[in-house]
């Protein structure tokens, strides 16, 4: 079905312990479906007790986490996330983060276009924007590495999820990425101003511009209230750095005032190659289609994806029962000139007919870098 529909891509990072309050509230506003899906948030912790005498730096501690994601339609955007934002508490910082971003609803089936709530009723907050988010896709067991450089520079508190590679020494166009079978997901949403700094931290340290060692892109956000409680313990002030941070980013209706600058390891900004004028092409099915699916979107000019599981949720009863309630979703980074082929042909092949349930959206990606090759 072509649709090719302006709407908005609503993300929910939330604390296992509180992601079932915000669920329950989502179908209360309208949100007739969703996906979900599990993952880890790591946070710095300083050491405490015997621990002191095998060092005084800080340790890594995981926290287990809930992503819920979504799509609305965009005059329902700013109502939504601030009702996220005051059933979940994500105010206070270290319960989550809630942000939005542009996106293009290509083709569905049409049991899987938007949700289009009606009435939200939400405190109005002063949501801060100029934000931007940073994946990076590593092998797995690295993304602590990768994820602990947000924490180590204030950026922001990074989720991990698990995924899938569909594919070695995969075509993107005339580039030739390398994508490992097993693999972490690193997402941290951040200032735009810091997530430009942040993705060159990554690939310095990472050495994602070498062969075989990940791929990392910088997408827009439109709002977002963003975590900014990197460390575990108890403050000793009134008030912590991260809820002075909160207050004054609504006083000032954005996060611009916290621009700073970065040095990098060599003392200047080391000039690479990025990858521009890309989409994040994602793909969500009923689990066992995925595959299939991906093999036809590289057969029709796509590098191959990243496969990962989630759970379907519905407010609404679903009396064919032909949306499974486990799903699955391929990311995959294409130039903005492939959309309509590789759309076409997951079409012919059943991406969105009674079996598979499929829906396709797309969504900006500024930058992207990994190992291109010499010359």
């Amino acid at each position: 079905m072509d649709i090719n529909r302006k709407v908005i891509e609503v993300t929910v990072i939330a604390n296992r312990e509180i992601s079932s309050a915000i669920i329950e509230g989502l179908g209360s506003i309208g949100i007739d479906y969703f996906n979900s899906a599990a993952g880890r948030k790591i946070l710095l912790q300083g050491r405490t007790g015997i621990m002191k005498l095998f060092g005084s730096g800080k340790t890594l501690v995981d926290d287990p986490i809930t992503i819920i994601s979504f799509l609305v339609s965009p005059d329902t955007e700013g109502a939504v996330v601030n009702y996220i934002i005051e059933e979940g508490a994500l105010d206070i910082p270290g319960r989550g983060t809630v942000f939005s971003k542009k996106a293009t609803l290509v083709k569905a089936h049409e049991e899987c276009q938007e949700n289009n709530p009606k009435d939200v009723q939400a405190k109005k907050a002063k949501i801060p924007s100029g934000l931007a988010g940073v994946c990076c896709i590593v092998h797995k067991g690295e993304g602590n590495s990768i994820g602990k450089i947000g924490l180590d520079t204030g950026c922001g508190v990074p989720a991990i999820t698990f995924g899938t590679g569909t594919g070695l020494r995969d075509k993107l166009g005339l580039w030739r990425i390398t994508i490992p079978a097993e693999k972490e997901l690193v997402n941290l949403v951040t200032t735009s101003h810091d997530a430009r700094h942040l993705m060159e931290i990554m690939i310095d340290l990472g050495a994602l511009d070498q062969p075989g060692r990940g791929f990392i892109y910088l997408y827009p956000v439109k709002m977002g209230m963003i975590n900014t409680k990197t460390y575990v313990g108890m403050s000793s002030q009134a008030a912590s750095v991260e809820q002075i941070v909160s207050i004054i980013d609504e006083i000032r209706g954005g996060s611009s005032w916290r621009r700073r600058e970065f040095s990098s390891r060599s003392g200047r900004p080391k000039k690479r190659k990025y990858l521009t004028d890309l989409l994040n092409c994602i793909l969500i099915c009923n689990e066992g289609r995925a595959n299939d699916l991906i093999k036809v979107a590289k057969s029709a000019g796509a590098g191959g994806g990243n496969l990962t599981k989630l759970k379907h949720r519905s407010a609404k009863k679903d009396e064919s029962g032909k949306i499974s309630p486990a799903r699955e979703m391929s990311e995959m980074i294409i130039s903005r000139s492939q959309i309509d082929t590789i759309a076409a042909a997951l079409e012919e092949h059943g991406a969105f007919d009674d079996k598979t349930y499929g829906q396709l959206f797309c969504s900006p990606v500024s930058r992207a870098c990994t190992y291109l090759g010499h010359g």
